[in-house]
C-alpha cells in the first residue's frame, strides 16, 4: 500500500486487522471437500470447510475458537468456546477459501449459517454475526 502515507498505515495497522489468518493444516478428502485449520494473528487455530455440491461450493466457517455446542461432525466442539471470532477473522476465512477457489477458476456460492447458529447461541453477539455476514456476501462476490 504506497499511495498511503506510513503515518496512516500505522493507524490501519494498530486499528484494523490487515493480516488474513495463516493455513496451518490442509486435508483434501477424495469428494472435493476441503478441510483447513487456520491460524490466526493470537495464535488461536480454528477450522474451516470448503464442501462441494451439485449447486456449488459452501463454506462453513468457524464464528469462535472452540465451540460448547458438541456436534459430532464439527473439530471444533472438541475443544470448549475460548472467544468469539472478529468479523475481521471471518471474513479471512471466507478469502481464504476463496483463494483456493480461484485457482481452480471456482468461486464460494453460500456460507453455511450454522457458523451464525452457534455464534448466537453461546453468546450475546447478534451485532457482530449480522456485521459478519454483510462482510461475507462482499467477500464471496469477489
Amino acid at each position: 500500500m504506497t499511495n498511503v502515507s506510513k503515518a496512516f498505515r500505522e493507524v490501519l495497522k494498530e486499528e484494523y486487522c490487515l493480516e488474513l489468518p495463516k493455513l496451518y493444516t490442509r486435508q483434501d478428502a477424495k469428494d472435493g471437500t476441503i478441510k483447513l485449520l487456520l491460524e490466526m494473528e493470537d495464535g488461536s487455530k480454528v477450522e474451516t470447510v470448503l464442501m462441494r455440491y451439485n449447486y456449488g461450493n459452501v463454506c462453513c466457517v468457524s464464528s469462535q475458537v472452540g465451540c460448547n455446542m458438541g456436534c459430532a461432525f464439527c473439530a471444533s466442539g472438541l475443544l470448549k468456546r475460548d472467544r468469539n471470532l472478529t468479523a475481521a477473522e471471518m471474513v479471512g476465512e471466507v478469502l481464504i477459501l476463496n483463494q483456493i477457489l480461484a485457482e481452480e477458476g471456482e468461486n464460494a456460492v453460500a456460507i453455511d449459517k450454522e457458523a451464525f447458529d452457534s455464534l448466537i447461541a453461546n453468546g450475546p453477539v447478534a451485532d457482530d454475526a449480522a456485521i459478519a455476514e454483510n462482510e461475507w456476501a462482499s467477500a464471496v462476490k469477489e
